[in-house]
């Protein structure tokens, strides 16, 4: 009988054969060794397959071939699923590790604050197909440990405090004390997971870019059936995570009301002021339908019809001139 590895990664892939071999480059490549890497592969029907067999010769790397394609949700539940490791996490095929002390660097963090539940990072934006970095994201610029009231309150209602999926590390004992991942989510069941997980623990960070979000056109869908699903999940988890909190004396009855203010909104927001209004109404009206009395309650949908309404250089101008009278 052998000792489970440290850290286990979950390697999901479907149809990304052509940044496969990035990615697990990336991630063999690091400075810690004591990991093991679950490599699944969704029914995928282009080289992918082969690309994968060329790392089953390292130990680490179990490689699991879906003769039917069982989906982006079933296939990340199955692979952590199947950890033995103390910690856990998950990478894109898309997406790479860009440090190679990055599992070094978060596994130090979690075994020096037993009451840590993860730990994130800073991270890069990547154009997929080229590697090209095109942007960073922090959400702190300094190293950190953040209690998990204190992290719930602020992830919920500040678009600043970002979590990317790929390269948090998690550890396994709370993730299943939280309930894992919600398998009934198709678009927010990471955000859910990090909330839920917050209740259970405290949160690392790490102000260093560890890993690159690759970004092209497969993603996310924006079509009226997406946004409406993606935003009842996102409500859906705010309201669980917030019950719990509320329920272990990590945050006050107030949180909900101001978490569905912001959440409500905050992306038809972002939308609204980069000139996509089309998606910026449907999340919108999604949110009239959802939650009625908090969305026609919420300041920022006044905004939000104001800025579509007039445009951008009249609702620039209107806002400059409230500006200058109210100095």
């Amino acid at each position: 009988m052998t000792a489970p590895p440290k850290l286990s990664v979950t390697v999901l892939n479907y149809n990304y054969g052509r940044y496969l071999a990035r990615a697990m480059d990336s991630i063999l490549g690091q400075s810690m060794t004591d990991f093991e890497v679950i490599l699944i592969d969704d029914c995928s029907v282009d080289d992918s397959v082969e690309v994968a067999r060329r790392y089953t010769g390292d130990p680490r790397v179990r490689f699991i071939r879906h003769e039917r394609n069982a989906g982006y949700v079933s296939s990340l539940i199955e692979g952590t699923d199947l950890s033995s490791a103390e910690y856990a996490t998950v990478v894109s095929a898309d997406d790479m590790v860009v440090s190679d002390r990055a599992f070094e660097q978060q596994v130090a963090a979690l075994d020096d604050r037993p009451s840590t539940a993860f730990c994130f990072s800073a991270f890069q934006r990547m154009i997929a197909d080229s590697g090209e970095i095109v942007g960073t994201h922090r959400s702190r610029s300094w190293d950190v440990c953040i209690g998990g009231g204190e992290f719930l309150c602020t992830y919920i209602t500040d678009k600043e405090m970002q979590v990317l999926h790929t390269g948090t590390v998690f550890r396994t004992s709370a993730y299943r004390a939280v309930g894992g991942y919600r398998s009934d989510f198709r678009y927010a069941i990471d955000f859910a997971l990090w909330q839920m997980l917050a209740t259970a623990g405290d949160v690392a960070y790490v102000s260093e870019p560890l890993y690159a979000y690759g970004v092209h056109g497969a993603q996310m869908s924006s079509s009226w059936a997406g946004v409406h699903r993606s935003t009842a999940e996102v409500l859906d988890s705010i309201e669980a995570s917030c019950a719990r909190a509320v329920e272990r004396g990590l945050a006050g009855p107030d949180l909900l009301q101001d978490a569905l203010d912001y959440c409500l909104y905050a992306v038809a927001m972002d939308d609204a002021f980069s000139g996509r209004a089309r998606l910026a109404v449907r999340r919108c009206m999604t949110a009239l339908r959802q939650r009625p009395v908090a969305a026609l309650r919420a300041r920022r949908l006044r905004v939000i019809a104001l800025r579509l309404l007039l445009g951008d250089q009249l609702f620039r101008r209107l806002r400059n001139a409230a500006v200058a009278g109210s100095t």
